[in-house]
Order: structure tokens, then sequence, then C-alpha cells
């Protein structure tokens, strides 16, 4: 599920709040509003796929002498065991969803 404001959409609302007043200070600043967020950079934002969620992640089963047997998880790119809140670049979700 993505969360990310589109710069189109936060535009428009604005430009439609300021077609709405007519109260000319509360119409001014949405308009000074809606020519800022024109004017903003967009940002490269990619959505983040968590290794609790990974298609990549991979169960370890462990037993060390005298120790009761335990699980960890590793990455079946990077070979490395991660934490449920790491991310890398191989993230793919399991369930294939793409947005994040």
């Amino acid at each position: 599920m993505t969360e990310y404001i589109s710069k189109h959409e936060a535009y428009t609302m604005m430009k439609d709040l300021e077609a709405a007043y007519i109260y000319p200070p509360v119409k001014e600043a949405y308009g000074t509003a809606a020519r800022r967020i024109d004017q903003m950079p967009a940002t490269d934002v990619q959505p983040v796929v968590r290794c609790k969620d990974c298609k990549h992640r991979k169960e370890r089963h462990y037993e060390e002498s005298g120790e009761k047997p335990y699980i960890k998880y590793e990455c079946k790119f990077t070979k490395y065991s991660m934490s449920d809140d790491s991310f890398c670049s191989f993230g793919a979700r399991m369930d294939g969803d793409t947005n994040g």
C-alpha cells in the first residue's frame, strides 16, 4: 500500500479549496499553497520490502551442543542473517504485490 502523497492530487486539492473560498486572505493562502506544491521537485521514491515480507527470506535451523534448537532467517542472495525490519535492493514481496 503506497502512502505517498501525489503532487498532482495535492495541487488539485489546493486549487479546489482556493476556488471554494470567497474571503480573499483564505483564497490567497490556498492559491499560494497550490503554487508552492506545483514548484516542488518530485522525489524519486521506491517502496521498501522488509525482510519479514520478502520472498527471498530463508529459514535456517540451528542446534548448538547443549543449547535449545533455534531458527534464524537469512537472505538467499546475500547469505547474511537478517532482522524482520531490514531491507535491501533484492527485496520482493512474498505475495507479489509491487506497491510495498
